[in-house]
């Protein structure tokens, strides 16, 4: 008499799959929205002649400054201080800004902050 292998429910790999993309949304959107912003900023270094790595140090001031949150307030402000006096002492960076700034619109969402309050 041979008795089978216990054999476990099927596994539902996308719906694991799915899971996985929901606990991780933030971070892939995130990559991709970083991702994208650094070709736009390699594409402006490059249109403008700007020394090389102005895009990526732009990007890293940048990227840090917008991922705090404003109810952080004293880190908020440190943050925003430290993007403002890169762009001030470097004027590549400052350039960059400018360029970044006048080539893309942020989405209407980001014009909003929590309060309610259209920011310019």
């Amino acid at each position: 008499m041979t008795t089978s292998a216990p054999t476990s429910a099927p596994t539902d790999t996308t719906e694991r799959g799915y899971q996985w993309y929901l606990a991780n949304l933030d971070e892939i959107r995130h990559i991709i929205e970083t991702d994208t912003r650094l070709n736009i900023l390699r594409a402006i270094e490059t249109d403008l002649d700007l020394p090389l790595g102005t895009a990526v140090r732009f990007e890293e001031f940048y990227s840090q400054a917008t991922t705090v949150s404003p109810h952080e307030e004293e880190r908020y402000a440190i943050t925003w201080d430290a993007y403002h006096a890169a762009l001030y002492n470097d004027p590549h960076l400052s350039y960059m800004a400018h360029a970044y700034h006048e080539n893309t619109s942020p989405p209407i969402h980001q014009c909003i902050d929590d309060t309610g309050t259209f920011i310019f």
